[in-house]
C-alpha cells in the first residue's frame, strides 16, 4: 500500500516509491536499486517506472481502493530489447551481455532469455513534480553508454524525456519497446473503454478470438458479461514513418477519463495488448548509434475529463 506523503518524498515502505504531486495530479514513481524494489528483473529498464498515476478524480495507472491505499503496475516501463555483447555477438548459453537500463546479464539455454547478474546503480534526483535518473556504463571491452531519463508532472500531463549516448567503441543497435500498462479507473479490456489511433492503421496481425475488434481507427472490446476470464487481445500495426501517427487515445466512456499518449518520433511498428487488467498501447523505436552519438525522445501523457460519451 502507498501511504500519504509530501511531494518529492521517498517512502520507506515496500516497495520504495517517490511521490510527484501537483494540485491536480499525483504520480508514484517506483525506485530501483533496493531488494524491496517493485521491479528488479532482467527485461525492463529499471528507471522512471510510473506505477501509479492519478489526475483529478481518475486513475490511469495502478488502482486506488480507497484514499491512500494504492496498488502498482509496471506502468510506463520500457525495454531496450537487444543487449550489447561483452563476448560473442551471437547469443549463446552462458554468454554475457549488458542490457541498457538493467545491467550485466547472462544468456540462458537457447540464447533468447537472460538472467540478471549485476544491476547497474542509478543516480536519482527528486523534486516536487520532477525526477531525473542517470546511469553510466563503461566496460574494458568498449561497451559504454550514458542514459538519462527525466519525468515531469503537471496538472494535465506527464512527460518522460529520455536521452541515450553511446560512450563506448561499439555500435548500439536495438529496438526500444514502451509498455504503457494502463488501467482507466480500474477497467482494462471492457466495453466502456475505447482506443483510438490517430490514423487508420496498417494491420499486420490480430488476435480477436474473444470479440475485441478494429473498426476503422478504433479498437473496441466486448461487454464485460461476455468477456472470458482468459480474455486477451493483441494487434500489431505497421506505420508510414510519420511522427503524427505516434498518437493513441484511451477513453473510459463510463467515467469520462481520457488519456492521450504522443511520442516525438515516427514508430516503425505499434502493438496493442489488452486483458481485463490492462490496456497497453506499445509504440516501438529503432535506435542505431555510432560511438559518440546521442539521441533523445519524448513521450507525453495528456489527461482530460469528458462527459460519458462515445469516443
Amino acid at each position: 500500500a502507498l501511504l500519504a506523503a509530501e511531494s518529492g518524498q521517498i517512502l520507506p515502505k515496500s516497495p520504495p516509491v517517490a511521490i510527484l504531486r501537483t494540485p491536480a495530479s499525483e504520480a508514484g514513481v517506483l525506485l530501483p536499486g533496493s531488494p524491496e524494489s517493485f521491479y528488479s528483473g532482467e527485461r525492463f529498464d529499471h528507471s522512471g517506472i510510473v506505477g501509479f498515476l492519478k489526475a483529478g478524480p481518475h486513475v490511469f495507472i495502478g488502482r486506488e481502493k480507497e484514499e491512500g491505499n494504492r496498488t502498482f503496475s509496471l506502468g510506463t516501463s520500457m525495454e531496450f530489447i537487444t543487449p550489447m555483447a561483452l563476448q560473442s555477438p551471437v547469443p549463446s548459453e552462458g554468454a554475457r551481455y549488458y542490457k541498457i537500463g538493467v545491467g550485466e546479464v547472462e544468456a540462458l539455454p537457447g540464447g533468447r532469455k537472460f538472467r540478471l547478474l549485476k544491476a547497474v546503480p542509478w543516480a536519482v534526483k527528486t523534486g516536487e513534480n520532477e525526477m531525473v535518473f542517470f546511469q553510466s556504463v563503461e566496460t574494458p571491452n568498449g561497451v559504454g553508454y550514458e542514459l538519462r531519463k527525466c519525468l515531469t508532472l503537471s496538472d494535465a500531463t506527464l512527460m518522460i524525456e529520455t536521452s541515450l549516448k553511446n560512450s563506448g567503441t561499439h555500435r548500439i543497435s536495438t529496438e526500444v519497446f514502451f509498455h504503457n500498462w494502463l488501467l482507466l479507473d480500474g477497467m482494462g479490456a471492457h466495453s466502456a473503454n475505447r482506443v483510438a489511433l490517430a490514423y487508420p492503421p496498417v494491420l499486420t496481425k490480430i488476435n480477436d478470438r474473444h470479440g475485441g475488434h478494429l473498426e476503422d481507427r478504433e479498437i473496441r472490446f466486448p461487454e464485460e458479461s461476455s468477456t472470458p476470464t482468459d480474455f486477451a487481445f493483441f494487434a500489431s500495426f505497421d506505420w508510414r514513418d510519420r511522427i503524427e501517427e505516434n498518437e493513441v487515445t484511451l477513453l473510459n466512456t463510463h467515467t469520462g477519463a481520457q488519456v492521450r499518449i504522443t511520442g516525438d518520433w515516427a514508430p516503425f511498428k505499434h502493438h496493442l495488448y489488452a486483458t481485463a487488467n490492462e490496456i497497453c498501447p506499445e509504440p516501438f523505436l529503432h535506435l542505431d548509434l555510432a560511438p559518440g552519438q546521442t539521441t533523445d525522445w519524448k513521450l507525453t501523457y495528456s489527461f482530460s475529463q469528458n462527459e460519458p460519451a462515445k469516443l
